[in-house]
């Protein structure tokens, strides 16, 4: 099972980041939904979008980073609308992957 979170809404005020859509509750529910081995991936142009999307992934213990820094492409053949533009104006795009590496 792969979910993919790619560039997701920002919802920047502080008092609006409670509506963001990776949340703790979210990430339990996949780690009990997917099987063991299934990937997560994120994708943001925000770097702190992606690093609070992250944080959600590294708090809950049956999922495990794939490495420590930014992944460097996309697994994908096809590139979102947005990781397109980001790209041809040569900004950063802040990738992550996260394995269920054990049963919840």
């Amino acid at each position: 099972m792969l979910v993919s979170f790619q560039f997701p809404d920002l919802w920047f005020k502080k008092r609006h980041q409670k509506r963001r859509v990776v949340q703790p509750e979210l990430v339990a529910v996949l780690a009990k939904l997917m099987a063991k081995g299934g990937m997560v991936w994120l994708q943001s142009d925000i770097e702190d979008v992606c690093r609070e999307m992250c944080d959600r992934f590294d708090e809950h213990p049956a999922f495990t980073r794939k490495r420590a820094d930014w992944l460097g492409e996309s697994p994908f053949p096809a590139k979102t609308d947005r990781e397109r533009v980001t790209g041809e104006k040569g900004l950063p795009i802040y990738r992550m992957a996260y394995f269920l590496s054990v049963e919840p």
